[in-house]
């Protein structure tokens, strides 16, 4: 999926400028590993007519700092972490896919009590869908998830990660697989639903001033042309 960054990167080559970009800030909502062998409760539907990919209270138990300012490389404990999300409407399909539109809305809710977050119902994530979901069909039963987002995280999250200036954007992507009944383009419905998990990313404070300077270099140049002129 690409990032703020990417978005950034050409327009920076173009400009001339060798200053070398920061890192994302990255962070992961998933399942446990130790929870790998146990069919992921929740559900994953399309209803074969032309609407959206629902999927309803997907186990989520994991949001991990893979790189981050603070308390990178630690996971936190989701209780009760479910993923619900409604994709765009259907808009058409190949031999082995069916394709969404973008829209919809994501939410991962659940508690974190390490954070003091104690309500299941407190939500963890929002967002909607940036890039076309789409979900592979490869033989059988087994299919595969995948979808691009943009989100907001809890800021008490966000803090904990030594992230001082949220709120920020998110832009993600949203991966797994499932088995269920369904050839493209008929509906869709599983049965089990094997690994999920949402990666994360967002621009440092530097990649986004490195932006700016681009902008202000390009303004300048400009200016000095007409002075020339």
């Amino acid at each position: 999926m690409r990032t703020l960054r990417a978005l950034m990167l050409p327009a920076l080559l173009v400009l001339g400028l060798n200053a070398p970009a920061s890192a994302d800030y990255v962070i992961v909502y998933g399942r446990n590993t130790s929870d790998a062998a146990i069919p992921n409760s929740g559900k994953i539907d399309y209803n074969g007519t032309g609407g959206p990919l629902v999927g309803t209270n997907i186990q989520y138990d994991t949001i991990t700092g893979v790189s981050t300012p603070a308390n990178q490389g630690v996971t936190l404990n989701i209780t009760g972490g479910k993923l619900n999300f409604t994709t765009g409407n259907f808009i058409g399909s190949t031999a082995t896919s069916w394709n969404f539109a973008t829209g919809g809305s994501i939410t991962v809710t659940g508690a974190v009590p390490s954070l003091g977050i104690n309500s299941t119902s407190t939500v963890l994530l929002t967002g909607h869908f940036n890039f076309n979901p789409e979900v592979e069909f490869k033989g059988g039963t087994f299919k595969v998830l995948d979808a691009g987002i943009f989100d907001f995280k809890n800021a008490a999250i966000e803090q904990y990660f030594g992230i001082t200036n949220g709120p920020l954007t998110w832009s993600g992507d949203l991966s797994g697989n499932f088995s269920g009944s369904g050839v493209p383009p008929a509906a869709i419905h599983s049965t089990t639903i094997g690994s999920s998990s949402i990666f994360n990313t967002a621009p440092e404070p530097s990649s986004l001033a490195i932006a700016g300077l681009g902008v202000l270099g390009m303004i300048g140049y400009g200016f000095r042309r007409r002075q020339v002129a």
